[in-house]
């Protein structure tokens, strides 16, 4: 928004949904959760196929470059950060919890450095 203004950043939005959705299994759903946040919910998934499936994502998103609005200059690198958390349980699913999990884990990711996955 800083550098390219609010339009270039709602096809930023939009582009990460197209990507993400192309990336996630059928049975999963992407939600917008909030300002720049999403959040994928994934039945049955593990860490392992979480993590899998995030990074396939934030990969997808990497490589596809956006050009900006005002014409000048190329395509700019865009990156995603991605927490993600898996139930490791089979009582009742404590949605808050899974979900401050993965902002926890969102927030390492981009401490790490950005452009990550943290599970």
């Amino acid at each position: 928004n800083d550098g390219h203004g609010h339009l270039f950043g709602d096809r930023v939005l939009k582009e990460l949904t197209e990507t993400a959705s192309m990336n996630i299994r059928h049975e999963d759903v992407l939600g917008r959760y909030g300002g720049e946040e999403f959040l994928v919910i994934m039945p049955g998934a593990d860490e392992q196929t979480a993590a899998a499936v995030a990074e396939r994502v934030r990969r997808s998103f990497e490589r596809a470059g956006i050009l900006p609005m005002r014409g000048a200059g190329g395509a700019v690198t865009t990156t995603v950060s991605i927490g993600a958390a898996t139930y490791p349980g089979s009582g009742p699913v404590d949605p808050r919890a899974l979900i401050s999990k993965a902002d926890t884990n969102l927030y390492s990711a981009k401490r790490a450095g950005k452009n990550k996955v943290v599970s």
